[in-house]
């Protein structure tokens, strides 16, 4: 039972990345593409904190917690050189 939920979840997961890749391809924003990118990243640490799940291998959630981390920092540096030009003050 666990592992069809996981399937039916791995294809909403598959479904959601595509409706992002259409969307980060229709925006002409950069920084609707920054936002984008990170809901893309949002979901990856949804795959990967389900795929701890299923395995049960603590490590996933290890993966899923630094791909968020760089996640937001990658965000906040890509607004910071939008807005400014700078990322370091």
């Amino acid at each position: 039972m666990l592992a069809f939920m996981f399937l039916a979840a791995l294809v909403g997961f598959v479904c959601i990345q595509f409706a992002a890749l259409i969307l980060f391809i229709r925006m002409q924003d950069p920084l609707d593409r920054v936002l984008v990118l990170e809901f893309v990243a949002l979901v990856l640490v949804g795959v990967l904190a389900a795929l701890s799940l299923v395995k049960r291998a603590p490590y996933y959630l290890d993966a899923a917690m630094l791909v968020a981390l760089l996640s937001f920092v990658a965000t906040l540096a890509a607004v910071r050189w939008l807005q400014g030009g700078q990322v370091l003050r």
